[in-house]
């Protein structure tokens, strides 16, 4: 192997591990504002975050299960762990399997696109109109990570395809 190839693993290395500690971070605060919510409403009838001039808290929640449930599905999309029916993966030969796989890449990587499209017209819709906030900020910046995440997930779609597509010309050893 040479160098570069092992500075690029590096590199893409130290990105899984950015994107998943990204991840557990904004589930462990996602987790914490929920229990301080909790306990403010049930032992202190609310009045914390209400004094604090945090009673928004809901909608930083909200904007974080959003924000949680995107990361994780670029990292599923990573790892190919994301839904599938592969009912007729378990009976084709690998070659085979590896021209489905491409197929189904390939799909996913254009509906992705589209969806790119589409959050970025949100986004800009939301920035026009402003007529949700999050607190005294408004809701759309927190919304850029609809259109960046698909983005993500269709370049791992896309490099899925082309590595399938490879598998099939040549097929490694291990299948």
């Amino acid at each position: 192997m040479t160098s570069r190839y092992i500075f690029v693993k590096k590199i893409i290395s130290w990105l899984h591990r950015l994107e998943n500690g990204f991840l557990a971070f904004l589930l462990g605060i996602m987790v914490l504002l929920a229990f301080l919510q909790i306990i403010d409403r049930l032992l202190l009838n609310g009045r914390i975050f209400v004094t604090l001039g945090f009673d928004w808290s809901d909608d930083v929640i909200n904007h974080l299960i959003l924000f949680v449930t995107m990361v994780g599905a670029a990292i599923a999309t990573r790892n190919r762990e994301h839904i599938t029916i592969d009912i007729v993966n378990r009976f084709v030969q690998p070659k085979t399997r590896s021209v489905i796989r491409a197929i189904t890449d390939f799909f996913s990587a254009a509906i992705c696109t589209f969806l790119v499209i589409a959050a970025i017209k949100y986004v800009k819709i939301m920035a026009f109109l402003n007529i949700e906030n999050v607190g005294p900020f408004p809701s759309w910046p927190f919304q850029l990570i609809l259109p960046v995440v698909f983005t993500i997930i269709t370049i791992r779609f896309s490099i899925q395809t082309v590595s399938d597509i490879l598998t099939f010309i040549k097929p490694s050893d291990k299948t």
